[in-house]
């Protein structure tokens, strides 16, 4: 959450933020003479000097500290070409999802599954409008990766992905289940996101759940890794 604060700053509200620490540090430093030289006691001396000491080092550790994250972030917003604009969108995906994200990660799916929360169910739908399930992930698919899925949720399951464990999830894989009362073998799709989450269009809508859910642990079939090349 720091960083994610730090992003946000302007140039100019950070170089009045270092020019603040700055003015800090030598008013300390003042006033630890003051009282060092205004102290009748050879003892006291000895005691609040240290005591003046251990505090202004501190207090300078802690501006290095500080200052080191803020070049190291900004270097990494230079590198990967993110505007603030960026960060406050990757800020409110992470509240909007439940998930925090973090450096590493993959920013563009995060970014995309958010704008689709709450989007209604629809049986055969592929938009904002309304969207199902297969129709979600090709969605998704499609504007993030470039991948065009089959329709079907089925047919993602048997020719879209290379099968993979639960344990084995990655950002971005297809997670699959079974459906009550279906005779097909996959009835179900979304996309696995991180810590145990995935996104999917049923019932209620676009919405984040767990796989720790009793429902989604009863009917789990499998993950996958999309195995099909870029349109």
């Amino acid at each position: 959450m720091l960083l994610v604060m730090l992003l946000i700053l302007s140039t100019d509200k950070l170089l009045q933020l270092q020019l603040a620490v700055v003015k800090l540090l030598l008013k300390l430093i003042t006033t630890s003479k003051k009282i060092i030289y205004n102290s009748r006691s050879i003892q006291a001396l000895s005691v609040m000097y240290e005591g003046a000491c251990s505090f202004i080092v501190k207090v300078i550790f802690q501006v290095i500290t500080f200052l080191l994250l803020l070049v190291t972030f900004n270097s990494c917003s230079t590198q990967t070409n993110f505007s603030n604009t960026n960060f406050r969108a990757l800020a409110y995906a992470g509240s909007a999802l439940g998930i925090r994200i973090e450096e590493h990660d993959d920013h563009a799916l995060f970014l995309e599954a958010a704008t689709w929360l709450g989007t209604p169910y629809v049986a055969g739908g592929t938009t904002r409008s309304g969207v199902d399930c297969s129709g979600l992930t090709m969605a998704i698919y499609a504007r993030i990766y470039n991948k065009q899925l089959h329709r079907r949720s089925v047919e993602q399951y048997e020719r879209d992905v290379q099968l993979k464990e639960r344990c084995q999830l990655q950002q971005g894989d297809l997670v699959f289940f079974r459906t009550p009362n279906s005779s097909e073998q996959c009835g179900h799709v979304g996309i696995f996101l991180k810590d145990d989450k995935f996104i999917h269009a049923g019932s209620r809508g676009v919405v984040v759940e767990s796989l720790e859910g009793s429902y989604w642990q009863k009917y789990w079939l499998a993950g996958g890794k999309c195995v099909i090349k870029n349109k």
